[in-house]
């Protein structure tokens, strides 16, 4: 696999989320787990809060049945993070401090529209945002 070059399996997987019904666009980065396990970050844009919880459930459904390694954790920033371009600025994706935030905001600020679902690995229990 050349520089830039995405692997097969985060391709099928990107696909795999962004069919999921009510998901606007998906990506997806390596990740790990508390313990050190490896899988999936996956990133899906949703047109509210409302619908964070049923696509969280469906793109999990969807990935496994996929074959798609394991999901790590389900992001909803309010955009994924763009090049001058307009292509999905992976660099920026993978970066924890600025996680898919297109304006450089800390990492999914709680509550917001980029905060994580309460009752899904990696997202303290809460209730959800409004």
């Amino acid at each position: 696999m050349g520089t830039g070059e995405i692997p097969e399996e985060h391709v099928r997987a990107e696909a795999l989320a962004a069919a999921v019904p009510g998901v606007l666009e998906a990506a997806v980065s390596p990740g790990e787990d508390e313990d050190g396990q490896e899988g999936l970050e996956v990133f899906v844009v949703v047109p509210g809060p409302a619908a964070r919880l049923e696509a969280a459930a469906q793109v999990r459904r969807a990935l496994a049945r996929g074959s798609c390694p394991a999901v790590v954790r389900v992001h909803f920033p309010p955009a994924l993070p763009r090049s001058p371009r307009g292509d999905l600025d992976r660099a920026r994706l993978a970066d924890p401090g600025r996680r898919a935030s297109p304006e450089g905001v800390p990492r999914f600020p709680t509550g917001g529209p980029g905060a994580q679902v309460p009752g899904t690995p990696g997202t303290p229990p809460g209730p959800l945002p409004r």
